[in-house]
């Protein structure tokens, strides 16, 4: 398995409240495009009214709802469509995201 830090991404993903109503209300759908890796959300503190992550077909189909608790993670194959509603809670929701990709050559 080729475990290349170069494939490998990680950031830390700060969902402030939506206090003014005005972002996108049922989700950013997005994809990541490399369909040989995968994605882990780790929640590190879900806020007090957190955003749900759809996983939605390539028609943008809702096909399940996760609910962020504290210490969950969840594993997205990339090439995944999926979004995560706003926040309308009054706390910060906080997540901790690895991407990595191409792990199928072994070197």
């Amino acid at each position: 398995m080729n475990l290349d830090p170069q494939r490998i991404r990680t950031w830390l993903n700060l969902q402030q409240p939506d206090l003014d109503k005005g972002k996108y209300d049922a989700g950013y759908p997005h994809v990541h495009h490399n369909e040989e890796g995968i994605t882990l959300v780790i929640y590190l503190d879900p806020g007090d009214a957190s955003a749900p992550l759809d996983v939605l077909t390539d028609d943008l189909e809702i096909t399940e709802t996760i609910t962020p608790e504290v210490g969950k993670v969840v594993v997205i194959p990339n090439g995944i469509w999926h979004a995560v509603h706003k926040n309308r809670g009054q706390r910060d929701r906080v997540a901790l995201i690895v991407t990595g990709y191409d792990f199928g050559n072994s070197s």
